[in-house]
């Protein structure tokens, strides 16, 4: 079975797990194929042929399903079989350009005697399409990670019934697995996104005081062979004080910020602890807690406040942002290190436990559900002063727990704990036990009673804390940090407000234009020439400057550009020069905005040298 050299390269750009499999798989049924009639046969090796396009002509089966079913705008959606591909043609012919198909396909070897005899490239190439096979599970849903879901306001599956009659326990399996895999996706991609203007915003205030902090690859090696604590703020928390009294001198104690009050008040003090997020409730975590001889984790947009108490005792990461890889470059430093979060900053821990050479890591606290009366967090948490501890069940979908049947999650909690089954799968060389006795059950992270997890933690360790004093016997100043980024700064700077300058006169031309010119008549009036070549112009910019750019998209920017593909989608003009103008009218402005934003950023870092940047809670007044 020799897979046509179109299909295949296409197959090698977008699908490449797919081609693997139809490579890989064994030859288990014959095929025949009539395309002058839209039929074709498969025996699935039980000597019983199957013609899921009837054996007459499948033109008309296939019409009549298509003609039945109903699409939505900004949707994502899922099909069964790739069959000849026929069904696969119609259903994007109705679909708009911002919508998606995910197509599940239970048989790759049937997929591979398709491909082998029929041209599919063209369908296979169509950036809506997302081809799936193999068995149900994570992987199946690879094609989320690439997509754009994030926007996407429907979820539709549509049955072919006699592609989905082959084997119906697999595709039921498929689609029940579909809404949970998008939710969970749409939940990291919206966080990436709506976030993002925070994440600049904190990343500049927090540089004067992170710039010269120590990268967590300065750690390599630091706590070798010794185990490894994850104190999470779950409702199981309250139920693991006197385990964690008990191993506290034997591990190496990290802190999520919200179970870092609870810890406090119950005198345990960890060794590090970790915050990455930008809102305000990340300081709150600490309360009013003491933090002497506590070392922070953390990323360079956690909120400032969380960077001010500690001060040269922060290790960084770099969250592979472009600014922070720009700052290094003027200084002269490599890079930071990357860091795995995925939406929470409890993932954080395999990537820094492989970094210190450790390679067992507990869990604790790490519930990844609410509890059976509804409660979210430990009782000892700002959650409770807020009033928040108890949400309502009504909404919550039911996981498989560690120690009762089912559990309520919701789809960020559910998202997460997704996440953490992965990092499990990618690092096979360290041995995970999750303690939470409430909690949901996470696949590769078998649970253990206390009793059974004390078998880890046998001897006392040296004292960590003096491992961790000498990375910070020098300490910085804020206010010379800030002459120094002034200087990093001019070049993005002035490409920031060339970018705003040209995208505003485009906008502002594009305004002021007479409606007459949307008649087709005025396609090559000066006007509309003019507005391409501000278009032209903003392009040209914007490709002369790539570092530049993707500082500019990792801010607001990226927010607006993802709602500039929205509004674009649902323009109507039957006029294409009319289309062009409204679309380069959408981008000027989601461009502008971005700029605007990254240039007001750089400016209040620069105004205060005194401070070196703003207290955090002004700046959250954008």
């Amino acid at each position: 079975m020799k897979i046509l050299s179109a299909n295949e390269q296409v197959l090698l750009k977008r699908f490449p797990d797919v081609l693997k499999q139809i490579v890989d798989c064994q030859q288990g049924f014959q095929m025949e194929i009539d395309l002058n009639r839209w039929v074709f046969s498969a025996d699935l090796g039980k000597g019983q042929k199957y013609y899921p396009y009837g054996i007459q002509d499948g033109r008309t089966l296939i019409r009549r399903w298509i003609d039945g079913i109903d699409v939505k705008h900004f949707s994502i959606n899922a099909t069964t079989g790739f069959g000849l591909g026929f069904h696969l043609e119609g259903i994007l012919k109705k679909l708009d350009s911002e919508s998606l198909l995910m197509v599940g396909e239970r048989f790759p070897e049937m997929l591979g005697g398709v491909l082998s005899v029929l041209d599919c490239s063209q369908l296979l190439a169509d950036p809506r399409l997302i081809l799936t096979t193999g068995p149900v599970n994570d992987d199946l849903y690879r094609g989320f990670y690439a997509a754009s879901v994030a926007f996407k306001k429907h979820l539709s599956t549509f049955v072919f019934s006699p592609l989905q009659a082959l084997d119906e326990s697999y595709y039921n399996a498929f689609f029940m697995d579909f809404g949970k895999q998008f939710r969970r996706h749409y939940q990291l991609q919206r966080t990436n996104i709506e976030d993002s203007p925070y994440w600049q915003n904190l990343t500049l205030a927090n540089l004067p005081y992170l710039l010269n902090a120590p990268d967590v690859i300065e750690m390599r090696g630091l706590f070798a062979g010794f185990p490894v604590v994850l104190v999470s703020a779950g409702p199981s928390l309250d139920e693991s004080i006197e385990f964690l009294k008990a191993v506290q001198d034997k591990a190496v104690i990290v802190a999520v910020n919200s179970a870092y009050r609870k810890l406090s008040h119950e005198g345990i003090r960890p060794h590090l602890t970790l915050a990455a997020d930008p809102r305000r409730s990340t300081f709150w975590g600490y309360g009013q807690e003491p933090v002497d001889d506590v070392f922070l984790l953390s990323t360079y947009f956690v909120n400032t406040n969380v960077v001010k108490l500690f001060p040269n005792r922060t290790f960084t990461w770099s969250n592979r942002l472009e600014l922070i890889n720009w700052v290094k470059d003027k200084q002269g430093k490599s890079h930071g290190t990357p860091i795995t979060e995925q939406g929470t900053v409890s993932a954080c821990i395999a990537d820094l436990a492989k970094i210190w050479g450790c390679n067992k890591i507990c869990l604790v606290g790490q519930d990844l559900a609410y509890s059976s009366q509804g409660q979210t967090h430990t009782g000892d948490s700002f959650y409770a002063d807020e009033g928040n501890l108890y949400q309502s069940l009504n909404d919550c979908m039911k996981v498989p727990g560690n120690t009762f049947g089912k559990v309520p999650s919701t789809p960020p909690l559910y998202a997460y704990l997704k996440a953490f089954e992965e990092i499990a799968r990618i690092n096979p060389d360290i041995d995970f036990i999750n303690t939470s006795r409430l909690g949901a059950k996470v696949n590769g992270v078998p649970y253990k009673t206390f009793a059974e997890a004390a078998y880890w933690f046998q001897k006392p360790l040296p004292d960590l804390r003096a491992c961790l004093r000498p990375f910070f016997q020098k300490n910085f100043d804020p206010e010379v940090n800030v002459e120094a980024l002034r200087t990093y700064f001019e070049p993005l700077y002035h490409f920031a407000q060339q970018t705003f300058d040209l995208a505003t006169q485009g906008a502002f031309f594009i305004q002021g234009l007479s409606s007459k010119c949307a008649h087709l008549n005025y396609a090559k009036h000066p006007d509309i020439q003019k507005v391409m070549e501000y278009a032209t112009r903003l392009n040209a910019l914007i490709d002369k400057h790539p570092h530049e750019w993707i500082i500019l998209c990792e801010g607001k920017t990226k927010a607006e550009l993802f709602q500039y593909k929205s509004n674009i989608a649902l323009l109507e003009t039957s006029n294409p020069h009319w289309e062009a103008v409204l679309k380069n009218k959408e981008y000027f402005w989601a461009i502008l905005e971005g700029a605007h934003f990254l240039l007001l950023e750089m400016e209040l870092l620069f105004s205060d040298a005194k401070y070196g940047a703003s207290d955090a809670l002004t700046r959250e007044r954008r």
